[in-house]
């Protein structure tokens, strides 16, 4: 649950890497900003860390708590 405070954002991202075994997948958005998922990351249902592809483009929404954000969710994007 985001509390009502909390400021979030969605961007547009590419899936750069996977690395399933350690659970972690790297998103560059259009800017070149490497946004960094784990398997606790929330996802769209259906969606895993273990089902992402390279060059996959996803939806993130960003959660902003003062001057640090952090990926909240992501969902596949309708591109």
């Amino acid at each position: 649950m985001i509390a009502a405070d909390v400021l979030t954002q969605a961007l547009t991202g590419t899936v750069v890497e996977v690395l399933p075994a350690t659970g972690l997948a790297d998103v560059a958005d259009a800017q070149q900003v490497v946004w960094t998922l784990t398997r606790s990351t929330r996802c769209a249902e259906g969606l895993s860390l273990a089902s992402l592809r390279s060059g996959q483009r996803l939806v993130l929404t960003l959660v902003s708590l003062g001057r640090e954000q952090v990926v909240g969710h992501y969902a596949l994007a309708a591109d």
